[in-house]
């Protein structure tokens, strides 16, 4: 937390080609990155640690995905 603010981290999986998952991460950033509206999360950094690429994005308010799937 940042000034009393929370924050996600996604860091990139390491499952099949790694060059290609590295691009299309990137990709995804990049695109995210791009994006301007209030319904969406912002992505605030993008960036690589230790080898392995991640994002630090605004946390989505409301009810998570499992629960409203749950609820129908």
């Amino acid at each position: 937390m940042q000034n009393g603010k929370s924050f996600a981290i996604k860091v990139m999986a390491t499952r099949g080609d790694p060059v290609e998952t590295r691009l299309s991460f990137r990709r995804e950033a990049a695109a995210i990155a791009r994006l301007d509206h209030p319904a969406l999360v912002r992505v605030l950094e993008v960036g690589e640690s230790e080898g392995r690429p991640y994002l630090v994005m605004d946390v989505a308010e409301g009810v998570g995905l499992d629960k409203r799937i749950a609820t129908g």
